[in-house]
């Protein structure tokens, strides 16, 4: 049993793979039966809650070699580079301007090769050969490991890349929450891993090692994304359909709860308009939806509230001295207004309303403030 590295549910060994393959991609040796010796039994499985495939077990440390090649083609540099430039673009600057953050710069191969795209380029490294060739590069590097408590200097950037990260870390979610809250507001990002994909296309169990602990699907992968404060701008296949890469932004913080505190003034609004008028105000439904305004409506100086619930009749209503009365109490009113404050049951609510009253009107003001239908009701006149 393990919990899983994104969603951090239960994944049970039913269904996993075992696979006997070399202990690590890097650890080349010179002698013969060093060489042998270096095996290792792998376990492959899904998560059947977010459906990430990945090892169980810790994933593998490299202390004395670089825990990837050293060998970049100039090919794929200028891919590298070209992915950078699409980052300014999506942001509608220039080159030279704004800061970079890369997550797992390795030896600083990339930054130095991006000197100039950016204002000033950071990287963080988790592995302390790597971390000292690129600080002997000149680079700004800091080895650390990245995670939603990490402080990486030189912040806020507006910029990040991480290229085959991901797929190595043990903290999934931790590590993007990091990278969020390096970023400026306007932050974009690229993040690119092995595609799963082409392994299951190409039916090729080589692609599972044990330096890979996660193996994103273009589905895990925005699934991971969107949950940790990104917003996904495009999802594809790249580099013959091996990598995936996803373009992103850090999600506006701008509240989509700030409608509380408008509907709150408009409540005490409500109540100051309601007393000017000098009308009984009823709310006709004690519903989940109408608690939490109660507080406030306890001000309405003839407030009455009805329900067709025998479980409420009679009853108090929480944290006030409002009593539950049944919706027969209507009948007493005169004029009045009436919310209807169980909006699933609203046409029903208002047959019975315009059964009640010869006249029911909408009350468009005080419907605003309620966010609920208020009527102004009439009894019938002889």
């Amino acid at each position: 049993m393990m919990n899983c590295r994104l969603c951090d549910g239960t994944i049970g060994d039913k269904g996993a793979i075992k696979l006997n393959v070399p202990a690590g991609t890097q650890l080349f040796s010179d002698d013969a039966a060093t060489a042998l010796a270096l095996q290792t039994r792998i376990s492959i499985v899904e998560c059947p809650s977010c459906s990430l495939i990945q090892l169980a077990g810790e994933p593998v440390a490299y202390e004395h070699v670089s825990s990837s090649s050293s060998f970049v083609s100039g090919q794929l540099t200028e891919h590298r580079l070209a992915q950078l430039r699409e980052l300014i673009k999506m942001r509608n600057a220039t080159e030279g301007s704004g800061r970079l953050l890369e997550i797992g710069c390795g030896d600083g191969h990339l930054l130095a090769q991006a000197q100039g795209l950016f204002e000033h380029s950071v990287g963080v490294e988790p592995t302390r050969r790597n971390a000292q060739a690129a600080a002997e590069r000149g680079l700004d590097i800091h080895q650390m490991l990245m995670g939603r408590d990490a402080m990486v200097p030189g912040g806020p950037f507006q910029y990040f890349c991480s290229f085959h990260v991901l797929e190595h870390v043990t903290q999934v979610c931790s590590v993007l929450q990091g990278i969020a809250k390096a970023l400026a507001a306007d932050g974009v990002g690229i993040v690119e891993v092995p595609c799963t994909e082409a392994a299951i296309e190409h039916k090729r169990f080589g692609d599972f090692m044990p330096d890979h602990l996660n193996y994103f699907t273009e589905g895990t992968l925005r699934t991971a994304l969107e949950w940790n404060g990104f917003a996904v701008d495009r999802i594809y296949r790249d580099w013959g359909g091996e990598h995936l890469v996803a373009y992103v932004r850090k999600r506006p913080m701008a509240s989509r709860l700030a409608f509380i505190a408008d509907r709150q003034q408009q409540l005490d609004e409500l109540v100051v308009t309601v007393n000017q008028r000098k009308l009984p105000f009823a709310v006709w439904g004690v519903s989940h939806h109408l608690l939490p305004y109660i507080p406030t409506l306890a001000g309405i100086h003839e407030l009455l509230a009805v329900d067709g619930s025998p479980s409420k009749i009679g009853r108090y209503i929480p944290s006030t001295r409002v009593p539950v009365r049944a919706t027969a109490a209507l009948a007493d009113m005169r004029r009045g207004y009436v919310a209807v404050t169980a909006p699933r049951f609203r046409d029903e609510i208002l047959l019975e309303l315009s059964r009640m009253f010869g006249s029911v009107t909408q009350d468009a003001q005080l419907s605003t403030c309620l966010g609920f239908d208020v009527f102004e009701c009439r009894a019938e006149t002889t």
